[in-house]
C-alpha cells in the first residue's frame, strides 16, 4: 500500500453577496487511493450597500441574524462588507479500497466593514468535522473502452469547538460570522463518478443536519449543496490536463432563534461552473470559476453571491511503499 503526504493550498475567493452554506469541498480527481494531509485556504466575499429608503421599510433592524445585516439607524447609505476565510488541515485515510476517514480542523478569520471602517475581526479554531466514507461500488478495469465508476456513501459529525459568543460593543455578533456554531452537527455524503475513455461524469452531494444551541438559543437550517460535472482527462507524457465543466447548487433550510423563523435565513442558488485541474508528476494545479445563475435567498438584508473563483496548488511530498 502507498502512503502519500500532500500539501494542499486551495484558494477559494467569492466575489459574492450570500452566505455561503457549503458543507464541505469536492475534488473532480478520480484518484481516491492515496492516504493524504491537506493544507486548504478559501475566502469568501460579501458586499452589498443598503439606502435610506431601504433602513425605512426594514421593520426588523435589530438582533442576531444568519445571512443578514444589522442596519445602523445614524447612517444614511452604509456599505456592508465581510470577509470570511479558513485554512483547513484536512486527512484522508484508507482502511481498505472500501472504507476511508476524512478529519477536517480549521482556523478562521472573518471580518466585518461598514463604509471603509473595519467594525471587527474575529480569529481562532472553527468547528472540525470527522466522516466516514464507503464504495458500494467500486471498478478498477483496465481497457480503454470499459466504464468505470464509483459509489460512495459516508455521514459523520461536526464537532463544536469554534467560539460562537464573540461580542462587538458589547452586542454578540450575527451567528454566521462567528467562529463555530456552538452545535454537534450531523454530515451525510453520496458521490457517484462513472468514466469512459476520456470523459467521466461526476455527481456530488451533501446534507449538514443541524441541531439546536441551547445557550445562544439558535438553530442554522439544515443545508445541502449538490455538485455536477463532466469532465475530460487527456495525457500529454508526464502532464495529465483535466478540464470540466458543470454546475453548482446549493440550498439551506429557514434558522430557528428565540423558537421564530428568521426570515432574512436561508434559501437557494444555482452556479454554473467552468474550470480544470493539471496533474504534473507530484503537484496538482487547479482553477475554477462560477457564476450565479439563479439567485433565491429568502428575505432582504441577505448579501447575493456573484461568482466564484477557485484556485489550487497540491504538492506530493513523500510517497512510501509499505
Amino acid at each position: 500500500m502507498k502512503k502519500s503526504v500532500v500539501v494542499w493550498m486551495l484558494l477559494l475567493a467569492f466575489n459574492g453577496l450570500s452566505c455561503d452554506i457549503r458543507n464541505m469541498t469536492v475534488s473532480l480527481t478520480p484518484d481516491d487511493t492515496k492516504n493524504r494531509i491537506s493544507l486548504l485556504y478559501r475566502n469568501r466575499y460579501a458586499t452589498k450597500t443598503f439606502s435610506s429608503l431601504t433602513y425605512k421599510a426594514t421593520t426588523a433592524i435589530s438582533g442576531n441574524r444568519h445571512s443578514g445585516v444589522i442596519l445602523l439607524p445614524e447612517m444614511e447609505s452604509q456599505e456592508h462588507t465581510e470577509t470570511y476565510s479558513v485554512m483547513e488541515v484536512r486527512g484522508v485515510y484508507n482502511f481498505s479500497d472500501r472504507w476511508r476517514v476524512i478529519g477536517s480542523f480549521p482556523f478562521i478569520r472573518n471580518e466585518r466593514i461598514i463604509n471603509d471602517q473595519r467594525q471587527f475581526v474575529i480569529d481562532g479554531v472553527g468547528d472540525p468535522f470527522i466522516m466516514a466514507k464507503y464504495n458500494i461500488v467500486r471498478t478498477n478495469k483496465v481497457e480503454a473502452n470499459e466504464v468505470n465508476h464509483r459509489w460512495t456513501i459516508g455521514g459523520g459529525v461536526k464537532l463544536p469547538l469554534g467560539r460562537f459568543d464573540f461580542e462587538y460593543q458589547g452586542t454578540r455578533v450575527q451567528h454566521d460570522i462567528q467562529l463555530g456554531t456552538g452545535t454537534f452537527d450531523f454530515l451525510f455524503a453520496m458521490d457517484y463518478l462513472i468514466k469512459y475513455k476520456k470523459v467521466g461524469l461526476l455527481l456530488s452531494s451533501n446534507y449538514k443536519l443541524n441541531t439546536y444551541n441551547e445557550q445562544a438559543d439558535y438553530m442554522f437550517g439544515n443545508t445541502l449543496n449538490t455538485t455536477l460535472n463532466l469532465f475530460y482527462a487527456k495525457k500529454l507524457k508526464n502532464l495529465t490536463f483535466l478540464p470540466y465543466l458543470g454546475t453548482y447548487y446549493e440550498h439551506g433550510s429557514t434558522d430557528i432563534e428565540h423558537g421564530k423563523y428568521e426570515n432574512n435565513t436561508g434559501g437557494s442558488l444555482v452556479f454554473g461552473t467552468i474550470g480544470t485541474q493539471l496533474f504534473i508528476n507530484r503537484i496538482q494545479l487547479e482553477l475554477l470559476f462560477q457564476q450565479t445563475l439563479v439567485n433565491q435567498l429568502n428575505g432582504t438584508l441577505q448579501l447575493y453571491t456573484k461568482t466564484g473563483f477557485n484556485s489550487g496548488f497540491i504538492i506530493y511530498l513523500i510517497n512510501l511503499k509499505t
